[in-house]
């Protein structure tokens, strides 16, 4: 039996999702806490959100996406 997805939970999954440029005054935060993640929506077992990111990390946006989606089909739900 899968667990239920809750908003709360999905966000709690994004969190392992981290910028890593060096040169980024983000760089080790986390997506979520960065303030980078919105929209969050769950129907029929579908996930969806936006990753909103400065244009300055924009080379970090296939990789952070990656990341994100990763997480969230490794989630149990």
């Amino acid at each position: 039996m899968s667990a239920q997805l809750t908003e709360q939970k999905i966000l709690e999954c994004l969190k392992t999702v981290t910028f890593f440029d060096q040169q980024d005054n983000q760089a080790g935060a986390d997506i979520v806490s960065a303030g980078a993640v919105s929209g969050v929506a769950i129907k029929d077992g579908h996930v969806t959100f936006t990753i909103e990111i400065a244009p300055e990390t924009a080379a970090q946006a296939d990789r952070l996406r990656k990341s994100a989606e990763e997480s969230i089909f490794q989630m149990d739900g």
